[in-house]
């Protein structure tokens, strides 16, 4: 999965569906292990992945967009570092981007906000995240789905997470 990924980082010829396999098949084993990569692996990982997706925001194949991001928010969670690698790659610029390019896309936006969630209670994201204005952005997801109820509860727990951090707090009221 690395070496495809590192592959094709700066090219826009990106076999998607070997891509989708190789994403595949890494859900798949990490289920069946349900066991932590090792650090650096994963740190890896996560900055191979990070950079892959910032440098493909707009490729049309939606469907490894979505993996990508389904793999990143698996991945994030079980080590700081790994995490700070993420923000420092932007993944919170591409998680908005996305959010904000398919808002009509559930099985997108849900990951999206899934990593939102998780990275935003690093001190490190809160510059960032202010500056994208994450808040007023997840706000509008939700006006813009008013029928999205199956969204509703991912949103709520985003912003709920949020608010754990005074300055995201101030953004909400």
């Amino acid at each position: 999965l690395v070496a495809l990924l590192e592959e094709t980082q700066t090219s826009e010829d990106v076999d998607a569906d070997a891509l989708l396999k190789q994403l595949a098949s890494f859900e798949a084993a990490a289920d069946a292990e349900q066991s932590a990569l090792e650090s650096s692996s994963l740190q890896r990982l996560v900055a191979v992945l990070c950079s892959w997706l910032r440098a493909h925001e707009n490729f049309p194949e939606v469907a490894c967009l979505r993996s990508v991001l389904k793999v990143l928010a698996r991945l994030l969670g079980q080590d700081s570092a790994a995490d700070n690698i993420a923000v420092q790659k932007g993944l919170l610029t591409s998680a908005v981007a996305l959010c904000g390019s398919h808002t009509n896309d559930a099985a997108m936006m849900r990951p999206c906000l899934e990593i939102l969630a998780t990275l935003s209670v690093l001190e490190s994201a809160d510059s960032i995240l202010g500056r994208l204005a994450v808040v007023p952005a997840i706000l509008e997801l939700q006006r813009q789905n008013p029928e999205g109820e199956d969204l509703l509860e991912d949103i709520l727990t985003t912003l709920a997470l949020m608010v754990k951090r005074t300055r995201h707090r101030r953004a909400l009221l």
